[in-house]
């Protein structure tokens, strides 16, 4: 798999990002994490992750078609986990901060994370 440093380097690099993990799709385990001044916790993307699971499995069943994201949105952060390679094998897990986040831009810098990631 590529440099999972790379990759949480680039997702830290956006912008309103105040931690970022990599998550296994079918486990829910945390590959790799990078933290910006925060102390989180890994059972946070871990939990969520199966949530998405759930949600995916049931999205499947009824064919609706493909999840692009999950957004959790909280008083002071915004949760964004997002599949990154089409067999759902690997999540993005993002926590921004709302005041400085752009969800619109965050989206598109995920998705060209996940090209690159498609075309190793």
């Amino acid at each position: 798999m590529a440099n999972l440093r790379g990759i949480l380097g680039q997702m830290m690099e956006i912008h309103g990002t105040v931690a970022a993990w990599l998550v296994d799709g079918s486990t829910g385990t945390m590959l790799g994490s990078a933290e910006g001044g925060a102390t989180l916790l890994e059972d946070v993307a871990a939990n969520n992750t199966k949530k998405v699971q759930g949600q995916l499995k049931a999205l499947d069943a009824q064919g609706f078609g493909h999840l692009e994201d999950v957004l959790l949105t909280l008083d002071q952060h915004y949760h964004i986990i997002r599949p990154l390679i089409p067999d759902n094998s690997l999540f993005a897990y993002l926590i921004q901060d709302r005041r400085s986040a752009n969800l619109a831009m965050t989206r598109h810098l995920l998705t060209e994370i996940g090209k690159r990631l498609e075309a190793l």
